[in-house]
């Protein structure tokens, strides 16, 4: 049997010595061997059994063949929250948190707005609906603000709302039943109840709540990538991650036109679309809106990329 230290060094060999390939095998082994990062620090002559070592190994190997590492660990971080990740659900990425900062950052603007500060009700005359999950909207709720997530994968971005904005009540929808699995079991875990989960395609759960002209804000990671572009991954991305959550069509605006086009009917008055484009294509995404928006900006991420569309009604 071999000591957490010396099982450490032969991951290092295998992913290679560089600050990357050290951080993994580290991952890894407190993966295998269930165990902490200050007690892999503090016990490295510790060893391990035989299972911990071949589990170990086979991640390892795993890692190797282009595995990403969340799916691995079955753990990603985002917006400082922990996700478990499974294969068939896209992996969160650093740069969307920056939809979570902008939405935060307009929430706060709006409440400080004599209209939006009053929490306003949904309709009495809108139905409760109950979905396979047993998820359920309210017929009547007092809140701040009244949030969908289009394509909420994991649920990251609509669960770091809900952490930030207590009092607001988000709608999560997508059209993968395992994302909606894992988005539910990542909401259990961070202690979220103000998110509901929905099954359906683009703005199809919003008619189903009865939220025409309802929503103070849309957002969405949605898929942006080409067809042609699909075929120039990385392979870690594309032979792992899943493609309907990355490919858009053709041009890559497929799912973003439609985000535009069909965002108002669900938008109250001064509401707000916020979504991630791709690289490049800032410039093709704002010919898409029309004057139907009074304001629209480009935000870039932290590589000076632009990354994040907010437009107002």
């Amino acid at each position: 049997m071999k000591s957490i230290q010396e099982l450490y060094e032969i991951g290092k060999d295998l992913l290679g010595e560089s600050p990357e390939g050290a951080l993994e095998s580290k991952v890894l082994l407190c993966k295998s061997a269930a165990i902490s990062e200050e007690a892999f620090h503090s016990d490295g002559g510790k060893k391990l059994e035989r299972r911990e070592e071949r589990l170990f190994l086979r991640l390892v190997s795993k890692r190797r063949a282009g595995v990403p590492l969340a799916y691995l660990t079955n753990r990603k971080e985002f917006w400082s929250l922990e996700f478990e990740v499974y294969p068939g659900v896209l992996i969160p990425r650093p740069e969307t948190e920056l939809v979570v900062e902008k939405v935060i950052e307009l929430s706060s603007m709006s409440r400080m707005d004599e209209e939006t500060s009053k929490a306003h009700r949904i309709s009495k005359k809108t139905p409760g609906v109950t979905q396979e999950n047993g998820d359920r909207f309210p017929k009547k709720c007092t809140k701040s603000a009244l949030i969908a997530d289009i394509g909420t994968g994991c649920g990251n971005i609509a669960i770091s709302l809900a952490r930030e904005l207590p009092k607001a009540v988000i709608v999560a929808s997508d059209t993968s039943r395992r994302a909606l699995k894992v988005a539910r079991l990542n909401a259990q875990n961070l202690g979220v109840s103000n998110v509901i989960f929905a099954q359906g395609s683009v703005f199809a759960p919003l008619d189903r709540f009865k939220l025409r002209e309802k929503c103070d804000f849309i957002v969405s990671n949605p898929p942006y990538v080409t067809r042609d572009d699909w075929e120039t991954l990385q392979p870690e991305v594309r032979d792992f991650e899943p493609k309907r959550a990355l490919v858009a069509g053709k041009t890559g605006l497929e799912f973003i036109r439609k985000l535009v086009k069909g965002a108002p009917k669900y938008l109250r008055r001064s509401g707000y679309l916020v979504f991630e484009i791709g690289y490049g294509q800032k410039e093709d995404v704002m010919s898409l809106f029309d004057r139907t928006w009074s304001r629209v900006c480009c935000f870039d991420d932290l590589s000076a990329i632009p990354r994040v569309f907010v437009a107002k009604m």
